[in-house]
């Protein structure tokens, strides 16, 4: 409830729909009356991003990669990282009391020694929606200092995609959210035949 009330009271995200999607049982899924809840809540944060800048509370480093953490006494106390265009591997640190690792799903690393593979063999041959950035690396740098890791194998699997009739064998697709069978899409396979019931609740 505090998270919503951030997101509505300071960061003035619409909110104001309330949606039925895919596998829920009632109407659960808060959304802007534009439909476009991603957008919504990107540009939002950004925005209260760029006024802590402007505050001088907040220093935003852009064009960076995450190398390794930094380890005192069995705690994190920063990160090592190199810059784009920097010459050679020069490396920077940067020392912090407390560090969050938010870097997003591993689904788009389908090589041997992926998290994926190690995880979740049998999903390798699906196509995914993750960008080419999703591979896992906030997770490995953790693995690297010895964290722990939970629920690895409960990788998400959505049923629908945009499919580029150009590359229909791509191993990237647009994702089809939830959304679109909540206000009445249906399935059906390559000769019409509906084969599911698109709200049906899982068991």
């Amino acid at each position: 409830d505090a998270a919503i009330e951030w997101l509505r009271r300071r960061a003035r995200v619409d909110l104001s729909q309330v949606a039925q999607l895919g596998g829920h049982s009632i109407a659960r899924t808060l959304r802007p009356a534009s439909g476009a809840i991603g957008y919504a809540l990107v540009s939002a944060v950004h925005t209260q991003v760029l006024a802590f800048e402007s505050s001088g509370l907040l220093t935003t480093l852009t064009g960076c990669r995450a190398m390794g953490l930094l380890t005192q006494d069995g705690c994190v106390v920063g990160v090592n990282f190199t810059r784009d265009g920097d010459e050679g591997a020069e490396q920077h640190t940067l020392r912090a009391k407390h560090t969050v690792l938010a870097t997003g799903g591993f689904a788009s690393d389908r090589s041997p020694s992926s998290l994926l593979a190690r995880h979740r063999p049998d999903l390798l041959s699906l196509a995914s929606s993750n960008g080419d950035w999703a591979t896992g690396d906030g997770v490995k740098l953790g693995e690297r200092i010895g964290a722990a890791t939970v629920d690895m194998e409960r990788v998400q699997v959505h049923p629908t995609g945009f499919v580029d009739p150009a590359s229909p064998a791509a191993a990237t697709k647009f994702l089809c959210g939830e959304l679109v069978r909540g206000v009445g899409a249906i399935l059906l396979t390559p000769d019409g035949t509906r084969f599911v019931n698109e709200m049906q609740v899982p068991k």
